[in-house]
C-alpha cells in the first residue's frame, strides 16, 4: 500500500503544467516565468507545437530556494514577495506602488516612478511612485522627471517614444527607463533616478524588467476598469443627451442643448454649431458652448465657395479630426485653427435621411488631443442624435410657419370678404371708403392707408 501511494506521488509529481498554472503557482507573470525559463533558471520542456511545460516538483524546488536565500533566481524571493502583495490587493494602483517601493531601494537607487502610456494623450503619464526626489544644488535648473500625475508629451521627447516602440531601457547618466508591456505593446515604464540609476548590473536590471512584468500587468487592470466606467458613462452620456435634445421641438433650444451636452460628455473646451442653408450654400454660425466672448457671432455666415474643406467635411461620410501640428493639415484650416487659438478640431457632419443639415465642431486650446476610438463612436452616436433632433425641431418649424401662413391667408379671407360686403352694403363713399382703409391695414398688417381719386377735368 505503502509503495503504491509513494508511486502516485511520483507521477503527481511528473505531471506537466502550462505556463499560466506554473505562473499562477509561482505567483508571477506568464512573461516572467517564460524569461526564466529561456534564461534556465527553471527548468521545462518544449511540446513539438514550441509551447513550455514545467514540472511541479521543479517549481517547488525553486520556491524552497527563493525563499531560504537561495542562488537559483537572486532576486527570486523578492519579486515573488511582491508579486504575492499586488495579487491581494484588488486596487492596481497599490500594485503599482508595491513595484515602485521594492525598486526605489535597490542599490544605487534615490527613487523610482512608474508611468503609463497614454495613447489618446501620446504620452506617458506618472501613476506612481516612491523614494526620495533627488537633490539638486540651488543654482541647478529643476528636475524634468515628473511626479506622479505629470505627463511627458512623446512629441517633445522623441528618445522615449523609440523606447516604447523599440522595448529597449533607455539609460542616462542619473536615470534609467525600462519599458513594459503586455504582448507586444508596451503600456508604460520605469523611470529610476539616482546615482547609480544608469549603471545597473545585468541581474539587476533583469530584475527590474521582472518587475515591469508585475506593473504592466497593474497598468492594464487598471486600464481595463477605467474602460468599463468610460463605457458606462458614453452610454450614460448619449442617454442623457438624447433626454436633452428631444425634450423641446424649438430648434435653438435643440441646438443649445446640443452643444451644451456635447462639451460636458467629452470635457472638451468649447462646441460649434453650424446650421446649412442650402439656398445661399453657405454655413451659418447658430448655437456654441464654452465659447469665449468675440470668437464667432451668432449668425455668422461662412460661404463654402470659399471654404473648400468646410465643403468637403459637411458633405462627407466621417468625422475629420484636425491637429495643428500635422504637416499636412489644410492651409486654410491652419489659418482659421492659429487665428482662434486651437490645438485640435473634431468636425463631425449633421446629416438624416440623406439631407446635409450642418456642422459640429469639438474644439480644444490647451493642448493636441487624441481622441481613442471609443471617443469617436460616442462622437458619432451624439452626432446621429443631433441630427434627428435638428431634423425634427426643422419640420417643426416649417409646420409652425406654414401654420403660421394658412392663419394669416385665412384672416386676409376674412377680411376681404367683410370688405366685400361693406362696399356692397352702402352708397356712403366717405364711409365704404373708411371701411376699406381700415380692412387694408388690417390685411397688410399697415399703419396706414390712404385712399386718392383721380378727378378728371
Amino acid at each position: 500500500m505503502d509503495t503504491e501511494r509513494e508511486g502516485r506521488r511520483l507521477r503527481g509529481r511528473r505531471r506537466w503544467l502550462r505556463v499560466a498554472a506554473a505562473a499562477e503557482m509561482l505567483e508571477v507573470s506568464e512573461h516572467t516565468l517564460r524569461r526564466w525559463a529561456d534564461a534556465g533558471v527553471i527548468p521545462c520542456r518544449r511540446t513539438p507545437s514550441g509551447q513550455r511545460q514545467f514540472l511541479p516538483g521543479d517549481l517547488q524546488r525553486f520556491l524552497e530556494r527563493c525563499g531560504a536565500g537561495g542562488n537559483g533566481h537572486a532576486d527570486g524571493g523578492a519579486l515573488a514577495a511582491v508579486s504575492r502583495a499586488a495579487a491581494r490587493t484588488e486596487d492596481p494602483m497599490e500594485a503599482l506602488a508595491q513595484v515602485a517601493r521594492a525598486l526605489a531601494g535597490e542599490p544605487g537607487v534615490d527613487r523610482c516612478l512608474v508611468m503609463e502610456h497614454d495613447g489618446a494623450l501620446d504620452a506617458l503619464v506618472g501613476l506612481a511612485s516612491a523614494g526620495a526626489t533627488p537633490a539638486a544644488a540651488d543654482d541647478a535648473p529643476p528636475a524634468e522627471d515628473p511626479a506622479a500625475g505629470e505627463v511627458w508629451l512623446l512629441v517633445e521627447r522623441p528618445a522615449e517614444r523609440e523606447m516604447l516602440r523599440g522595448g529597449e531601457p533607455l539609460r542616462g547618466p542619473s536615470r534609467l527607463c525600462i519599458p513594459f508591456a503586455i504582448g507586444a505593446t508596451a503600456n508604460g515604464c520605469l523611470v529610476l533616478q539616482g546615482p547609480g540609476a544608469g549603471r545597473l548590473s545585468p541581474g539587476r536590471l533583469e530584475h527590474a524588467r521582472d518587475l515591469g512584468d508585475l506593473a504592466a500587468l497593474a497598468v492594464h487592470r487598471l486600464q481595463a476598469a477605467r474602460d468599463r466606467a468610460a463605457q458606462a458613462a458614453r452610454m450614460e452620456s448619449l442617454l442623457h443627451a438624447g433626454r436633452s435634445m428631444t425634450s423641446s421641438l424649438v430648434l435653438q433650444d435643440v441646438l443649445d442643448a446640443v452643444a451644451r451636452e456635447v462639451v460636458d460628455t467629452f470635457a472638451a473646451r468649447y462646441c460649434v454649431i453650424w446650421e446649412y442653408a442650402e439656398d445661399q450654400d453657405a454655413l451659418i454660425e447658430r448655437a456654441g458652448f464654452g465659447v469665449d466672448p468675440g470668437f464667432c457671432v451668432d449668425g455668422e455666415t461662412v460661404m463654402l465657395e470659399e471654404r473648400s474643406k468646410e465643403r468637403e467635411i459637411l458633405f462627407g461620410p466621417e468625422p475629420v479630426l484636425e491637429t495643428v501640428s500635422d504637416p499636412e493639415l489644410d492651409p486654410q484650416s491652419r489659418v482659421s485653427m492659429e487665428r482662434w487659438g486651437e490645438k485640435t478640431c473634431l468636425s463631425l457632419p449633421l446629416q438624416f435621411g440623406g439631407a446635409t443639415l450642418g456642422l459640429l465642431a469639438i474644439c480644444e486650446t490647451e493642448r493636441e488631443r487624441r481622441f481613442t476610438g471609443e471617443e469617436m463612436e460616442l462622437a458619432r452616436g451624439l452626432a446621429n442624435q443631433a441630427s434627428a433632433a435638428v431634423h425634427n425641431a426643422r419640420m417643426y418649424r416649417d409646420l409652425e410657419q406654414r401654420n403660421e401662413e394658412l392663419v394669416a391667408r385665412a384672416r386676409r379671407e376674412r377680411l376681404l370678404n367683410e370688405l366685400s360686403l361693406k362696399l356692397g352694403s352702402s352708397l356712403d363713399l366717405r364711409e365704404v371708403l373708411d371701411s376699406a382703409c381700415r380692412r387694408i391695414c388690417s390685411i397688410l398688417d399697415a399703419g396706414g392707408c390712404e385712399i386718392w381719386a383721380r378727378r378728371e377735368a
